[in-house]
């Protein structure tokens, strides 16, 4: 007579929590992780330090986005100048490109606009001595970067 399938694996599962709990070093390690986790839980960062994170990653990920920006006008400007030399290239392509160019260029403004304000609000935690008072970590990056970008 066949077992069913969900049969054997209750079977399985029964034997192997009962295997499990008869070894002492399995026990005891899965008790070292468990208080390793709990430990990991109660040393969270503070309310000022996950302010001062976020406000240092939001300068830095605008920073890298500026950066790509000017990569891509760069290689934009290559390209259409490259694309208007070559005569084989289809030239009714060419003002689609343009206006890929015009629409990098557009968002300069933009992004630098937001690394401005970004950068006021992470001088503005900085500067707050009540502020960082409490803080224990990062803000000597923070520092740098309102430095870097003022």
């Amino acid at each position: 007579k066949k077992i069913p399938f969900p049969v054997i694996v209750f079977l399985l599962s029964v034997h192997q929590s009962t295997t499990m709990s008869l070894n002492p070093e399995k026990a005891e390690a899965r008790a070292a992780a468990r208080a390793e986790r709990k430990a990991k839980r109660s040393n969270k960062e503070g309310e000022e330090d996950k302010r001062l994170r976020i406000a240092t990653g939001v300068v830095k990920r605008l920073v890298k986005e500026l950066a790509y920006t000017q990569k891509e006008i760069e290689r934009q400007k290559a390209k259409i100048e490259k694309c208007s030399k070559d005569p084989n290239y289809d030239q009714t392509r060419l003002p689609q490109e343009k206006a890929v160019l015009a629409e990098s260029e557009q968002m300069l403004p933009e992004v630098s606009k937001k690394i401005s304000q970004g950068v006021e609000s992470l001088a503005a935690l900085v500067n707050n001595a009540e502020f960082t008072a409490k803080v224990t970590k990062g803000l000597d990056e923070a520092k740098a970067l309102v430095h870097e970008h003022q």
